[in-house]
Formats: structure tokens, C-alpha cells, sequence
């Protein structure tokens, strides 16, 4: 199917809100988490059982949106029991075995890793700072072609790289959706992770002999799930692939996900997302007996909130929403025609009162909100976003009020490819991007280099006329690729840029 007839489907298949009252059951799952029994399980161990035990239970809350509910207590417990835990790595090697070591409750395994993450960071909890052995976890385990795999043995075999989707998608939502600013050895892990996720379509097992059952179980993932837990199907592959797309800037080829999207076009009339498997069911579990003794045994209890969300055949709120904000990436990031504006002259004022909502936000950390970008040169077409470039004082005191900013409407991507920069987005909420946020730290180069280039071109109207014609010039070349637009104008702006720096400093 060619990119036009995949555009006209995704455009005929409507944007779904679903209700739902989970609430009763949510409120038995916030108590039993409150309990005696529960902090009782987690001090004999983080993990198990499954499924009726504290983590499964967060982990649920967390997938439904309601993580920040979690009790403080539940959460205080989980922290001590995981560093507790004896190994605070991933034994690959036999040798790093202690004697008397239990692998399944002394240690933990990557999908569990970027799990719990996933939970505590998105409960509040400075992760890197109350579990300072975990966020390395990620690419210190990834494989050659960008996976991971939680099967010790699947390091050492020799002539073929075995590794896992399930392995990886959960290291690589944690790290994509909660990792704040990523260091230079995170943004290679994130970026080899989704070519690791393209080269498989988003829905192809291992094709090697030691991962085989990979290939089997690979069969199911088209057939969407909630909870998710562990898992993986198709939908939350590429809802993390195309927010990855978004956040680094880089394409994910539709020729890669071609297929994923047909699928889903075709299961999900009308918009809707149905639940088509129970990916926990029929899986055993570790449990503890009275004497203290752990025993295994090959099936595990669910519990009423865990049931009532995951009916098979039964609509799912939770997975349409993640259909519908798929949607909206694939509208922005490969079907969206690249738009330049005529010069408006409300984009100042908007600038403005933008700026100062953001400056009520920052408070004394604020130096001054910049407007910055094409809409703050006067005379030219631009992309109908602003752009914006709080100056504070403190990148740490920023951090600290992350969500305080998202809960006024802001995304916060963390320094999102520019070293020293905090990425923050506003969308509307018909899911379109409006504003730009770019925060700089007093004295940044960077902040200098947007400033020189903006008041270059506002000095000298004839070069700002060049980079219209630049612009439109990539917008020709590349209509409805918004990567490809702006790599087109890229060498442009640079020459532009130094320009600019060499005139600001001979500037009086």
C-alpha cells in the first residue's frame, strides 16, 4: 500500500475518546497497596508473585495513567526491597554468581529494570537518586543490533545475536518517556534501540536459533493486550518508535512500518482499539510458602482491577488512546505537509503573552523569556509554531518543576539532542503543536547563537528575504517531509549563523 492510500485510512479512521469507570476497582487496588499484607510482600520480595502482589499492582495503575495514586508507603517499600537486592546487575557471566544466589528473586532482568523505572519515575520519584545502580542498567546490557534479552545465556552464544523485543521495549520506553536529560551513551542506546525496532518491522521475531521461540511468540503480537506489563504488541511498539521519532528529530521510514499500520487500520474500525489477548494468562509464578521456603508453580492468580481492564474482545480505552495519539504522530511526523505561514504581525504579541505565562511559571529563576525563531523576524513565512527561549538562572531548579509545567500544558523532553538546552513543547488540545520552548541557562552559547542569528537577520532585512526563499525552497523540494525540510536548509543556517556570531561581535 502506497503513503497516499496509507494517509487517506489513517485520515478516515477518527480520532476515539473512550469512557470508562474503573474506580471502584482502582480503589481496592490503592488499598490493598496501603495495607499491611502488601508491605508484608514486599519485604519478602519486590517482584513476586505474580500477579496479585504489589508490583503488578502499581504496574497496572501505571498503565492506566493513574501511577501518581500510588501510595507513598507502596512506594517507600518497592525502593527498599530493590536495594536490597544482592545483584545490581544482570549476571551474565556464571562467575558473577554468588554462592547461594537465587537468580529469579536476587536479581533482576531488563524488562523488570525498565518496569519499575517506569513506575517510580512516574509516581515523582527521583529514580537516579533513590536507585543510582539503574538507569546505567539500560545500555550497558543492549546487543550488537540494538536489543537487549533477559536470558543470561543469550550473551554468550557465539555466531548469532539473539536478542528480544521484549527484552528491549520496556528499557526503551523508560528511558524515552522518563529519562529527563540523556547523556551521549543514552541517545545511542535510544537511537540503536529504534533501528532495532525498524529492522523488525515492529513485528518480527528473532530469526536466530537460540531465541527461536521468539519467532513463535511473534505470531500474537499483532493481536493487541492490556495491560501490557511486560509484553509487547504492535501498537506499543510503534506508539514508542514514532515518540522517539518526535523527540530525536530522525525519521522512522514508512516503508518500516508499513505493515503495523495496515494492521491496525484493519483491527481498529472506527478508531477503537480492542483487547484481543491476555498476554499474562497461563503464566506460572514463584510464591512463598509458610516455612519461607519459595516453590514454583505453573499458573498465577489475577485480581479484580487486573480482570476488569482486559476482557478479550472488549474495547479498551487505554489502547485507543494510544491508537489516537499514533494518529496524531503520524499526521505531524510523516504525513503532515511541511506549512510556511505568511508573516503575521499577532506573532509578536503572542510571543509575548506566551512569555509571560511562561515567566509566572519559572518565577525568580526567569531572566527573561526570548522570542526567537522565523516568527520573530519580522517580514518572512514560518512554520505557525513559536518559538521561545527562557532564559533562567538554574537548569536544576527548572528540573525540579517539571511537572509543575507539565501539568500547565508542557511536555518536558530534557535537553532533547542540544547539550544544555530543555526541551519543552506545547500542544493543544486538538494534539497540535503551538509553541516551541527552548530553555537556556544564563550564558549559554546556544541562547547567544539564537539570539545572533534573530537579531542578524532583523538588522539586515535582505538576508532575512534569503532565508525566506531558503525555506521555500525546501519546502518545494521536500512538501511532506519535515526532516528532510529542515536538513535542506541546515547548511544554510549554519553559514547564516556564523555570519551572525562574527557581526554580534563587532557589534558596538
Amino acid at each position: 500500500m502506497n503513503s497516499a492510500d496509507l494517509k487517506s485510512l489513517v485520515d478516515a479512521n477518527p480520532d476515539v475518546a473512550l469512557k470508562h469507570d474503573y474506580q471502584k476497582r482502582v480503589d481496592e487496588s490503592l488499598a490493598y497497596l496501603e495495607s499491611d499484607a502488601a508491605q508484608a510482600s514486599l519485604r519478602r520480595d519486590a517482584y513476586w508473585p505474580k500477579w496479585n502482589s504489589p508490583w503488578w499492582h502499581m504496574q497496572v495503575l501505571h498503565e492506566m495513567g493513574l501511577g501518581k495514586e500510588i501510595p507513598g508507603v507502596a512506594v517507600d517499600s518497592m525502593l527498599t526491597a530493590l536495594n536490597k537486592l544482592p545483584a545490581k546487575f544482570f549476571p551474565i557471566d556464571p562467575e558473577e554468581v554468588e554462592p547461594g544466589w537465587d537468580l529469579a528473586r536476587d536479581a533482576t532482568c531488563h524488562c523488570a529494570a525498565g518496569s519499575v523505572y517506569a513506575i517510580l519515575a512516574g509516581r515523582g520519584v527521583d529514580v537516579d537518586c533513590e536507585l543510582p545502580w539503574l538507569r546505567d542498567w539500560f545500555p550497558r546490557y543492549q546487543m550488537a543490533d540494538g536489543g537487549l534479552n533477559c536470558d543470561p545465556e543469550a550473551y554468550r552464544v557465539e555466531g548469532e545475536c539473539p536478542s528480544s523485543m521484549v527484552g528491549l521495549i520496556a528499557p526503551f520506553e523508560a528511558l524515552l518517556y522518563h529519562g529527563g536529560a540523556w547523556s551521549d551513551r543514552e541517545i545511542d542506546f535510544l537511537d540503536r534501540g529504534a533501528q532495532f525496532l525498524m529492522d523488525r518491522q515492529l513485528s518480527f521475531g528473532s530469526e536466530t536459533k537460540h531465541n527461536a521461540e521468539e519467532a513463535q511468540a511473534a505470531q500474537e503480537w499483532k493481536l493487541l493486550c492490556f495491560p501490557r506489563l511486560y509484553y509487547y504488541d504492535v501498537l506499543r511498539g510503534l506508539r514508542a518508535l514514532l515518540i522517539w521519532s518526535e523527540r530525536r528529530r530522525k525519521r522512522a521510514p514508512l516503508q518500516r512500518i508499513s505493515v503495523v499500520l495496515e494492521s491496525l487500520l484493519a483491527t481498529c474500525p472506527e478508531g477503537i482499539a480492542t483487547c484481543r489477548r491476555l498476554a499474562y494468562a497461563g503464566i506460572g509464578t514463584r510464591f512463598p510458602l509458610q516455612d519461607g521456603r519459595w516453590a514454583q508453580r505453573d499458573w498465577a492468580s489475577a485480581y479484580p482491577l487486573l480482570d476488569s481492564i482486559s476482557y478479550l474482545g472488549q474495547p479498551s480505552p487505554f489502547l485507543t488512546a494510544h491508537w489516537t495519539h499514533c494518529k496524531q504522530l503520524l499526521r505531524r511526523l510523516v504525513f503532515e505537509p511541511v506549512v510556511l505561514a505568511p508573516p503575521d504581525p499577532k506573532w509578536p504579541g503572542m510571543a509575548g503573552q506566551e512569555g509571560d505565562r511562561l515567566a509566572a511559571l519559572l518565577g525568580d529563576n526567569a531572566v527573561k523569556v526570548h522570542h526567537i525563531g522565523s516568527t520573530a523576524i519580522p517580514g518572512i513565512c514560518a512554520k505557525p509554531v513559536l518559538d521561545l527561549a527562557p532564559e533562567v538562572r538554574s537548569l536544576e531548579k527548572l528540573d525540579a518543576i517539571q511537572e509543575i509545567l507539565k501539568s500547565q500544558g508542557y511536555e518536558y523532553w530534557g535537553e532533547y539532542g542540544l547539550k544544555g538546552r530543555r526541551f519543552c513543547p506545547r500542544v493543544n488540545p486538538e494534539g497540535a503543536r503551538v509553541a516551541n520552548i527552548h530553555c537556556y541557562v544564563s550564558g549559554s552559547p546556544e541562547l547567544h547563537r539564537h539570539l545572533a542569528f534573530r537579531d542578524f537577520m532583523r538588522a539586515f532585512p535582505e538576508r532575512a528575504s534569503e532565508y525566506e526563499k531558503e525555506k521555500l525552497r525546501a519546502r518545494d523540494l521536500h512538501p511532506f517531509d519535515i526532516f528532510a525540510y529542515n536538513e535542506e536548509k541546515d547548511a544554510w543556517i549554519r553559514r547564516a549563523e556564523c555570519e551572525a556570531l562574527e557581526w554580534k561581535v563587532a557589534s558596538p
